[in-house]
């Protein structure tokens, strides 16, 4: 919104009542931290009428979302702007609680898409299926008086709206003196808090407190017609004070105390803990990029096409529009330590109504759960469980009646139906563990996938058909049914094979022309609508590309460009959305390619590739605060991070006196990209030699190397830990990491380690207990860095003027619900402490 000057070209014209501008400022709020810009209030210039400046904002904005609530059923401006979107096919309608469409709505309004202000999922959908996009979200390329206003109104929203502090409110007020609406809706709160606090009479205080507390929709005038007896014993002060307001612009009392109207629960916790100033502590700092930061496990697709959630290991599942590219929404479970909040599986309801996700939701090794989330409220609607074990994948039946999961370990499958939750089968009967399955498209068999090296067939009761042993790998990996339902396709992780079965007996068919490739696997599998069959995997390093035949699998083969890593899951789209293929990679990334090949939507990570930062592409200054490295794979695009200047500069060489980790000074070999490192290491009274393999878990990768300065010891860098060993190869150590140890370094003489991990970060480390000192992230556009933010691990921080947004504070609200999340700028005036991460290594 504007200050002074008319903003024609607005991605969103908003059309609502001011006497009631409650609902527009939190709509106005969801739609900026989406990226779209939009317009509402009018500042005249001279010579210009009211009607002039809405005909031009409305013919020239994009969309317009008009807000029925009472007072807008009676204005003017409200239906005429309304009439002038319908007139051109641009508007969306919604409505406050206290308003009937059916009823209160002429046909032509009513007959257009009108909803519940609060859904905002509903009205962002309207406008992504308008094709309206954001035209960008950089605050530091808008105007000042929309900066401002953005910012006031963020405050507002996020606590100042309950304040009673007068103190509080009248520095917020002159803070904020450019931004006009807010400052009007301050000046109202301010006035009648002061005609309350300066009145000695009891009655008026008592009338002042009722008011305030009132949970209705009103204004103070209307709430004071209602009480004309208690009214009249006003004091003559309160009474003054009253008749300097403007009745017709009060905000509600109702919405101006605790908002319990127009605000949601995840708002009205957000305000309480605003008021605190500070996050509870049991408060876990995330990074929020608008993209996952980790292994994107699996994706699943809506019958439609046009919607999919992704689940990634960095314990958030994802609900994206496949038509934009755009994301819908968030959804968070609850998390804690190490891996616990990761997320390795997820199924959509056919109807996309919500998202059952999976993995570690629980205790590691122990109970674990499935949750159910609401796609439009991103609330969990019911959980499964307890299960015995990790939850590796999970399939909805085609009719959205069952769901099926496959556990870790040796715990088998179990089936629920759907949405009474009732268990419809249990089979523990399995030597490892479940890591595909699959529905076939009449919903009436279900295949699972094991390490236990056979292949498994049930009913659609979860009733075991037939059992038969994978004949071309020891360790089947993902299975698809064909579009038809007569065959099934098979992938492996130990094999570049694809096997081929009918699809009702398990009867081996052959397998898909595999030759003439070398090196890694093919182990996810997907069928075409038009039933050509896709595979992707880990093919060769740096190359990892899907292949398709024709024929179900026996016709020739092609080749589809792949993600830059690991292709992790494949689903085929049906006809009427193109019948293209959507993929996950491992960078991460997922990608939608139409049914030729050729590529419609791209996300990539939206930050610092940290691969290939081993050696003298990753180089830190001796006392740790200067650190030089690539914003792509090794050192392309370098940049520089200094810490004294808090700056993140380009730079297409170190200087001189940086460091390369040192990995000669102790003899360990294997250690890059192999899950066997070894040490050599003297031993008896003649020092003779041998080689001490490292004590990493099973499939545990190394990925990087650095050696003490005086060969004490060194640190090791993980797919799942960050180790620290002596010169024995003893472990001292281990801390989880958030994502793969690409790059580790030391400085300050041993006494700091630097690691580079895979969701973007560089995170400080003690030598001494491994202990985080600092993180930093960097915002990634086209490969050059947009923003940054680095923050220490109490929450203290510094950040770019864009980068504010960047971390956040996931709160737990219980084993059962959702969890909360709030951007670190919600506490920015306690928080942003630049001075306090300059010196956050003094002392090491």
């Amino acid at each position: 919104m504007a200050d002074s000057e008319q903003n024609t070209g607005a991605d969103v014209f908003i059309s609502y009542a001011r006497a009631l501008p409650g609902p527009k400022l939190e709509l106005e709020t969801k739609l900026w931290a989406e990226g779209y810009s939009t317009w509402s209030d009018a500042e005249l210039d001279a010579g210009q009428t009211f009607e002039q400046v809405i005909i031009a904002n409305v013919d020239g904005a994009r969309s317009v979302v008009t807000i029925w609530t009472p007072p807008a059923l009676k204005s003017r401006w409200v239906p005429y702007e309304s009439k002038r979107a319908l007139a051109q096919g641009k508007l969306i309608g919604t409505h406050s609680k206290d308003v009937n469409p059916a009823q209160d709505l002429s046909p032509d309004f009513y007959g257009e898409q009108c909803v519940p202000v609060e859904n905002f999922a509903d009205i962002l959908n309207g406008l992504v299926n308008r094709g309206i996009r954001p035209t960008g979200r950089d605050e530091k390329d808008l105007p000042d008086s929309d900066r401002i206003q953005r910012e006031a109104t963020r405050e507002w929203l996020n606590g100042m709206s309950v304040c009673d502090d007068l103190a509080l409110l009248r520095a917020f007020r002159a803070e904020f003196e450019r931004a006009k609406t807010i400052r009007h809706m301050v000046d109202h709160r301010i006035a009648v808090l002061e005609a309350e606090l300066g009145s000695d009479d009891a009655a008026a205080t008592a009338l002042f407190s009722r008011a305030m507390k009132s949970d209705k929709t009103r204004t103070l005038k209307n709430f004071l017609e209602e009480f004309e007896d208690e009214q009249a014993e006003l004091s003559g002060l309160v009474a003054e004070r009253l008749g300097e307001l403007d009745p017709e612009a009060l905000v509600s009392v109702a919405e101006d105390k605790s908002q319990d109207f127009y605000i949601s629960p995840r708002r009205a916790a957000e305000a309480e803990i605003r008021k605190r100033n500070t996050p509870p502590e049991e408060g876990i700092l995330r990074i929020n990029a608008g993209m996952h930061t980790a292994t994107i496990k699996r994706i699943s697709v809506t019958a439609d096409g046009k919607r999919m959630a992704t689940a990634s290991e960095d314990k958030t599942v994802k609900f994206w529009s496949l038509e934009t590219g755009e994301l819908i929404r968030t959804f968070r479970p609850p998390i804690g330590a190490g891996d616990e909040g990761k997320v390795y599986a997820v199924t959509i309801d056919p109807d996309g109504k919500w998202v059952a996700a999976g993995g570690v939701l629980g205790e590691w090794n122990r109970d674990s759960y499935v949750c159910v989330f609401d796609t439009e409220s991103g609330a969990i609607t019911a959980r499964f469980g307890p299960l015995p074990n990790v939850v590796n994948d999970l399939e909805v039946s085609p009719d959205g009646t069952r769901l099926a999961s496959g556990l870790g370990g040796r715990r088998g499958l179990r089936a629920w139906s759907i949405p009474d939750g009732e268990m419809l089968a249990e089979d523990e009967d399995y030597g490892d563990a479940i890591y595909g399955l699959a529905f076939s498209p009449d919903g009436q068999w279900l295949a699972a996938t094991s390490n236990d090296g056979y292949i498994r067939l049930y009913d659609r009761n979860g009733r075991l058909l037939t059992r038969e042993t994978a004949p071309d790998g020891a360790q089947p990996f993902s299975l698809a049914f064909s579009p038809d339902g007569t065959r099934l396709a098979v992938g492996y992780t130990d094999s570049l094979e694809i096997s081929l079965f009918d699809a009702q007996s398990l009867r081996a068919l052959g397998k898909a022309d595999t030759g003439g490739l070398s090196g890694g696997s093919v182990a996810n599998v997907a069928f075409l609508a038009d039933g050509r069959l896709a595979a992707g995997g880990r093919h060769n390093a740096g190359d990892h590309p899907v292949f398709v035949w024709e024929d179900a699998g026996f016709g020739t083969r092609s080749r589809w460009p792949g993600p830059k890593d690991t292709v992790f899951d494949l689903v085929g789209l049906p006809d009427s959305a193109g019948g293209g293929l959507a993929l996950a990679g491992g960078e991460p990334s997922w990608s939608v390619f139409n049914k030729d090949g050729g590529k419609q939507l791209d996300q990539s990570p939206p930050f610092a590739d940290m691969r290939g930062k081993v050696l003298e592409h990753f180089l830190v200054s001796p006392d740790g605060k200067n650190v030089w490295f690539g914003l792509e794979y090794g050192d392309e695009t370098p940049v520089l991070f200094d810490l004294a200047g808090l700056a993140v500069t380009p730079l297409d060489a170190a200087p001189g006196d940086f460091i390369a980790p040192d990995i000669s000074r102790l003899d360990i070999e294997s250690w890059l990209n192999e899950t066997a490192p070894t040490l050599t290491v003297k031993s008896g009274l003649f020092g003779k030699t041998k080689d001490k393999k490292l004590a990493l878990e099973p499939y545990e990768r190394s990925r990087s190397l650095a050696i003490a300065p005086k060969g004490q010891g060194f640190v090791l860098g993980t797919e799942w830990w960050l180790r620290r060993f002596d010169d024995q190869g003893d472990q001292v150590w281990e801390k989880a990491v958030p994502s793969v140890c690409w790059g580790v370094n030391l400085a300050c003489e041993g006494r700091l380690v630097l690691a580079a991990y895979g969701d973007g970060t560089i995170r400080w480390h003690r030598y001494e207990d491994g202990e985080e000192l600092l993180a930093l992230f960097i915002h990634v556009v086209e490969g050059e860095a947009k923003d940054w933010v680095v923050w220490m691990p109490d929450g203290h921080y510094d950040a770019s003027p864009g980068g504010h947004d960047l971390i956040g504070w996931h709160v737990n609200r219980g084993e059962d619900r959702e969890a909360d999340f709030y951007p670190v700028e919600t506490f920015k005036k306690a928080f942003h402490n630049p001075e306090k991460v300059r010196a956050a290594l003094d002392g090491i």
